[in-house]
């Protein structure tokens, strides 16, 4: 995960990332005190896949029991992920960044740049 901006609108501070930290995300206050944050990843089924691999040799080497990552278990309105898929990642973050710093974080920046967005 690599901070690729931070910038401060309306006092809320808001962080701009490549790639996912899922430890970072799940301790990430829902209180919005810890500001938002954006990610900009690639494609989602790597960043779990990799997560679970990751979680799993964990649990063999502290004996634990290992569990799949569900999405539900960030369940953040502070947290906004965006999966790429072959765009420029920096080219959606410059879209998503211009929207946020207008102010327009209410009018939902999270929505999608171009395309439809699944499973709506």
């Amino acid at each position: 995960m690599i901070l690729i901006d931070e910038i401060i609108v309306d006092n809320v501070n808001i962080k701009f990332y490549e790639g996912m930290d899922f430890d970072l995300l799940l301790n990430h206050n829902r209180d919005g005190s810890d500001g938002f944050i954006f990610c900009f990843i690639e494609s989602w089924v790597n960043e779990v896949k990799s997560y679970n691999r990751q979680r799993k040799v964990v649990s063999l080497v502290d004996n634990t029991n290992y569990e799949e990552f569900e999405w539900e278990e960030i369940n953040n309105n502070y947290i906004s992920v965006y999966q790429t898929e072959g765009m420029d990642i920096h080219s959606v973050y410059e879209a998503i960044r211009s929207k946020v710093e207008r102010k327009q974080l209410e009018q939902r920046p999270w929505e999608p740049v171009r395309g439809i967005m699944v499973g709506a």
